[in-house]
């Protein structure tokens, strides 16, 4: 008799405390649609949103109680949303397999890419023998930075990321701050210009678009979230304000961590890929992501799907843990505010060093059909012959304007010993002496 009322209580309890959970799960759902003004039209999508918000919450409980863990999860904007919904609605990175599979370390020779030419040329960014880097860089602290923005629900982080960079650099050119348009990028640099709008894409193609076209403000270009037919006209419409442009790229050295810190404190903020297919990510909060410290290290990989902006690196003084500083477009409810720190401790970390790219020479309206100068070495240590970068006095001659004439030219800014210099670049730069 006994051993059947205990068999009862049991039961009774373990209802209760079902029933509690039950409550309190619902509270935090109905919390949670409040905040972030989340609504269904039919029960059962209702139904899969709360179960993948108890799927993160668990996760987010069982990674903050594991004090071994340095970075912080929290429930945010996304936490009902799915892995496919996330990776289909929040990232976006998109690079040819070709240009995957180039190697760590190698030097660039492109005259296009995604399928699209390049009107600009794009420099290979190398470390500067000698040069020390300073122990942080901060360019939210240095005034040049404009606000987190959100690019749910389209795939289009590319677009985001490369507005982000261009608006950067046009604050320290300009001097003043302007918010671009990710719009116009989605809409407009697709097809024949290498992106694929809210399909993925990537910030060489959108910084060639953009020397060809010009960028306007998102005022005049507002965000969307969906991909439309492109509504800009080009120079010939007066209606849309200030036109920006940008006149070449640099693109860091492919894995190298000090080529990207360089280019990051001496230019600016700098467009990378990332990693971010961890779960881990989708709800990161605070602290530092893919530690080594951390038991849950590795969270990522080299493997990118991602597109940010690397605005800054320092050293964590809670935990003595370098760090990069980046900058997300997923709003502020997500991370630190909308950044992130990821580890320096590890090379190349998530990936960030692979696809490092800084529009250079961003400025006010331009006329798109004309390639701005190249700033020319003030070093005779390199010569132009045959197309490519020489060893002087390996070669003495730079480039054959006709049959007759041959003259030596200082190589540009960027370029390598053996690097090959695409044609139109020696085209439009390197003119014959009368």
């Amino acid at each position: 008799m006994l051993l059947k009322l205990s068999v009862v209580l049991l039961f009774f309890v373990a209802i209760s405390v079902e029933a509690k959970d039950h409550h309190k799960n619902s509270t935090k759902w109905k919390q949670h649609k409040q905040k972030y003004k989340v609504s269904f039209l039919h029960d059962a999508r209702e139904q899969k949103a709360f179960q993948n918000f108890l799927n993160t919450d668990e996760l987010i409980q069982k990674h903050n109680s594991n004090p071994k863990h340095l970075a912080k999860l929290s429930l945010n904007d996304f936490s009902h949303m799915s892995q496919s919904e996330i990776n289909s609605q929040l990232k976006g990175f998109n690079v040819n397999a070709q240009y995957l599979k180039r190697g760590v370390g190698s030097q660039l020779g492109w005259s296009s890419f995604n399928g699209a030419s390049l009107k600009i040329p794009i420099f290979s960014y190398i470390p500067t023998p000698g040069y020390t880097a300073p122990a942080s860089v901060d360019w939210t602290q240095r005034g040049f930075n404009t606000p987190v923005r959100n690019q749910n629900p389209c795939g289009n982080c590319w677009a985001f990321a490369s507005t982000a960079a261009l608006e950067a650099s046009l604050s320290i050119n300009l001097k003043t701050n302007v918010t671009l348009s990710p719009q116009q990028l989605t809409d407009c640099a697709i097809g024949a210009y290498g992106n694929n709008g809210c399909n993925g894409g990537f910030s060489i193609p959108a910084y060639n678009y953009v020397a060809q076209n010009g960028i306007i403000s998102d005022s005049y270009y507002p965000y969307k979230g969906v991909q439309g037919t492109c509504s800009y006209s080009g120079l010939s419409d007066k209606t849309h304000g200030n036109l920006y442009s940008v006149s070449q790229m640099y693109m860091s050295q492919q894995g190298n961590d000090q080529a990207l810190m360089e280019l990051l404190d001496k230019y600016g903020p700098v467009t990378i890929g990332f990693d971010a297919s961890s779960p881990i990510f989708n709800s990161y909060a605070g602290g530092i992501f893919a530690s080594p410290k951390s038991s849950s290290y590795p969270m990522c990989t080299t493997t990118i799907d991602h597109a940010m902006l690397l605005v800054g690196y320092g050293t964590d003084a809670a935990t003595n843990e370098p760090f990069w500083l980046i900058k997300n477009q997923w709003g502020t409810s997500w991370g630190i505010n909308g950044y992130m720190k990821v580890s320096r401790a590890v090379k190349n970390n998530c990936g960030i060093s692979q696809w490092g790219v800084l529009p250079v020479g961003t400025t006010g309206a331009i006329n798109p059909t004309t390639v701005a100068p190249i700033t020319t070495s003030t070093k005779a240590s390199s010569m132009i012959c045959d197309g490519k970068v020489r060893a002087n006095p390996g070669c003495q001659t730079a480039y054959k304007c006709d049959s007759s004439t041959l003259f030596k030219y200082t190589a540009p800014t960027g370029y390598l010993i053996n690097d090959a210099i695409p044609a139109y670049v020696l085209a439009s730069q390197f003119k014959c002496p009368k």
